[in-house]
């Protein structure tokens, strides 16, 4: 076998073994979502919508899309809120959990904790 089927062979057997590596895991991680979404969803006796629950939720957000007068209603309730502690603490804490998520998916997507991974010079 010449040198250059060789390499290329070696090439295509390293990027098939990545590509079996890859979809194992992503099989493996998605059984185990799965899994644990039936377990919620079991202890927390939930079911899926109805379609009249989604029509009446879509045909409220329409209605209110479609009226000027909701909206500035809305505005007004918005700003006459007045934050308390306790309510300026459930926002920072829903708000570093919201951050934390974020993160963990950058890191996931990254493959790095910190930084993007930096170009590997490889030799050809």
């Amino acid at each position: 076998m010449s040198s250059a089927a060789s390499k290329a062979s070696s090439a295509v057997s390293g990027l098939i073994a990545k590509t079996t590596h890859l979809t194992n895991a992503a099989v493996y991680w998605s059984k185990v979502t799965f899994d644990l979404g039936k377990i919620v969803w079991k202890r927390e006796q939930m079911n899926p919508p109805s379609v009249e629950q989604f029509q009446q939720v879509y045909q409220k957000a329409f209605k209110w899309l479609q009226s000027p007068q909701q909206q500035k209603e809305w505005l007004q309730k918005v700003a006459q809120i007045k934050p308390t502690k306790d309510t300026i603490a459930k926002g920072t804490y829903y708000g570093v959990q919201l951050a934390a998520f974020y993160s963990v998916g950058e890191m996931i997507g990254r493959r790095s904790i910190s930084g993007y991974p930096k170009p590997h010079h490889e030799h050809h």
